[in-house]
């Protein structure tokens, strides 16, 4: 009996769809059907009479259903995309055709339970509104040009809550659900370094939450964070913290969720104090003065790195130099264990007249017996004992460097060492050949006695000779034996493995230890006499002939 009835209702549509013209309608027409809702899983709307209604999307069936007491509920049998629909409504008395655009372009951004604020995109032009758990939430802020929206539910939403946002465009609504998550904790504050100068503390940490901030644990200071993620917490006081101090933040957001915690030490940014320096003449063997203890010093010559040196443990520290003119600069300044930069000082050298006369009492060694020609390495042991090392002429001998050509002569011509190379010939005894050594290789062998404190005076004027002695350090000097001018007739050429060379066998070394007006003074090792005299004019000539050989010390 169901059967018959069921084909006989069929039958009766069929006879309906001949009977009644086909007429389109519009969702704005006025018909026997309108749509209110569309969702990606159903069609709701109202219906003038009951009636049958099937739903079509590109040609396809999507869903069916009934008509009843003017309103109809369809499910669709999957869930539909945005396109145009096709209605056909098969009513009691009337057969409608009815197309309508599902158009929602509705999209949420995800929520979660620590916020506050609902926010998404709809189709430009459309008219949106949100709900959650039967509360409808205030629209703060919307765009109609691009569709951006904003709600304000005025409370934390509450993890697990739909959140219902409706999209309204040509009367016919589109729905988009969305589950509030719960959220995560907030992000990590960023500090931002912080040192004993600064009275402030700075740094990033999440929008919306609020910064605790803890010093050694004890003092805390709080902070919103609403209008950027950047805060700015000043020190109470403005007083900076101590070197060393511990500073700890997290964040809170409005649920009350923590985030990990970010710990700093307060470091050192407060430089050294600038060194202090001793006054310096162009007469000043040293460059001295006071710093903080153990601290290394960074010294300057006239914007050139000239020496690093460190302060002994109370503080104060001594640079031997050698003689500077008076003009000179030296900056100084030091780091701290931090590379904290001290200030620079500067000490610019003085002029410091030079006295009238002056005369030191420097060791005497006499180098007979045992060294016929050992006056360069003699005259050595006493510029060496003058500084206070102690060193043996016998030991000097050996250890100067020797250049071992042999003497011969052919074809007229002499051939023989080198004393700027080394000692030449034999140094203990006239039976055999032999002759000195020069400023080279007797600097070589001084710095090895007194390292990096050795200066070669050589090719400067005699000026440079007396300032030294007028400091009060004698100088070791290569003259004549005669100890003044010698005439051409007694030099002659020799011929060595680096070249030719001048020679006359009229050549001594003495250890200057004093000058006035008329006079030079120094110590002779040949005949073992101390501050012996030469008139001064005389004995520069010799000095030059021999190239203006110089040696002494700082």
């Amino acid at each position: 009996m169901f059967r018959h009835k069921t084909v006989l209702i069929l039958f009766i549509l069929f006879l309906s769809f001949l009977v009644y013209p086909v007429k389109h309608f519009s969702a704005s027409e006025t018909s026997s059907i309108k749509v209110t809702d569309i969702a990606e899983s159903y069609i709701k709307g109202t219906a003038a009479e009951d009636g049958q209604l099937v739903v079509f999307q590109n040609g396809i069936r999507v869903g069916k259903g009934s008509a009843f007491k003017q309103a109809f509920d369809i499910k669709f049998s999957e869930k539909i995309k945005p396109s145009e629909l096709n209605i056909k409504f098969f009513g009691e008395s009337t057969y409608q055709n009815l197309d309508v655009n599902y158009q929602p372009f509705l999209k949420i951004d995800p929520i979660s339970d620590s916020e506050s604020v609902i926010k998404g995109h709809a189709h430009p032009g459309s008219k949106v509104s949100a709900y959650g758990n039967g509360k409808a939430f205030t629209l703060s802020n919307s765009d109609s040009n691009t569709g951006a929206f904003e709600f304000d539910s005025g409370s934390y939403l509450q993890a697990g809550m739909l959140v219902t946002v409706a999209s309204e465009i040509n009367g016919v609504k589109s729905y988009k659900e969305v589950k509030v998550y719960k959220g995560l904790p907030p992000i990590k504050p960023k500090l931002n370094q912080i040192s004993n100068l600064d009275t402030v503390i700075t740094g990033q940490a999440e929008k919306g939450t609020t910064v605790y901030i803890k010093v050694n644990n004890q003092k805390t200071y709080t902070l919103a964070v609403n209008d950027s993620n950047s805060f700015r917490i000043s020190l109470d006081g403005g007083k900076a913290l101590a070197e060393g101090t511990k500073v700890t933040a997290y964040a809170e957001n409005g649920v009350g969720r923590r985030s990990e915690s970010t710990t700093l030490t307060v470091i050192d940014k407060i430089p050294p104090p600038a060194p202090k320096l001793n006054s310096l003449t162009d007469k000043s063997f040293s460059l001295s003065g006071n710093s903080e203890p153990g601290t290394t010093l960074y010294i300057n010559k006239n914007a050139v790195h000239y020496k690093t040196i460190k302060a002994n443990s109370y503080g104060h520290f001594s640079l031997p130099i050698p003689l500077q003119n008076s003009g000179t600069y030296f900056d100084v300044y030091t780091y701290d264990q931090n590379k904290n930069k001290s200030p620079v000082s500067r000490m610019v050298v003085s002029s410091q007249t030079r006295t009238s006369s002056k005369l030191l009492f420097a060791p005497i060694v006499s180098q007979m017996p045992e060294l016929n020609r050992g006056c360069e390495v003699t005259s050595l042991s006493m510029l060496l004992g003058s500084a206070g090392v102690s060193s043996n002429k016998m030991t000097l001998a050996l250890q100067v460097k020797k250049d071992p050509t042999p003497y011969r002569r052919s074809g007229g011509k002499i051939y023989f060492g080198n004393p700027n190379y080394g000692f030449v010939g034999d140094i203990y005894s006239f039976s055999n050949p032999g002759f000195g050594v020069f400023n080279g290789p007797i600097e070589e062998l001084a710095t090895q006695y007194l390292p990096g404190r050795i200066e070669n005076l050589s090719g400067q004027p005699f000026d440079s000779v007396l300032n030294y002695v007028s400091a009060g350090h004698p100088v070791w000097v290569i003259t004549t034996s005669w100890f003044k001018h010698v005439p051409s007739q007694y030099w002659q050429t020799w011929h060595t493995s680096q070249g030719t060379i001048s020679i006359t066998m009229k050549e001594h070394s003495v250890l200057i230890t004093g000058y006035d007006s008329k006079y030079v003074y120094f110590n002779d090792p040949l005949d073992g006499k101390k501050n012996k005299a030469k008139p001064m004019k005389e004995f520069i000539e010799g000095w030059k002939q021999y190239g203006s050989q110089a040696i002494s010390y700082y």
